[in-house]
């Protein structure tokens, strides 16, 4: 016998505010997902046993999600991935990040802290170094 699935198409959104203005944070869409998790995915570098061996440059793709998924409530238009990496606070960045990763259940899939992990063990100069991603 198999089990049904039902699903809805509705997004979670979560009600953002950022000095005073009004944003939504949107679930990503399949579309937005796939793109994070390929470029996830092309910045891990792996040994010829598929263990991974060192990590590029994933700071990146913590503004590209974000302005992916932060609306101005304003005009509904997105937030400008530029603007969001010249103007915001890293602090705000990274919570922002970490909140649409759960809701689009990404979070599940890329582990940022075993990434980080892994690029302290095999880059000298950030050995000891805290893991914090972007900050």
């Amino acid at each position: 016998m198999s089990e049904k699935l039902t699903f809805s198409l509705e997004r979670t959104i979560i009600p953002i505010e950022i000095d005073g203005s009004q944003y939504e944070l949107r679930e990503a869409t399949g579309q937005v997902a796939a793109n994070y998790r390929n470029s996830m995915l092309q910045r891990v570098k792996l040994d010829e046993k598929g263990k991974p061996t060192s990590l590029g440059n994933i700071a990146d793709l913590e503004a590209y999600l974000v302005s992916m998924c932060l609306y101005s409530k304003d005009t509904g238009k997105r937030v400008d991935e530029k603007q969001i990496k010249k103007e915001w606070p890293a602090k705000v960045l990274k919570a922002l990040h970490k909140k649409a990763m759960e809701i689009s259940e990404l979070d599940e899939d890329v582990d940022m802290e075993e990434l980080t992990g892994i690029q302290k063990e095999t880059d000298p100069a950030k050995k000891g170094q805290s893991s914090t991603v972007g900050g």
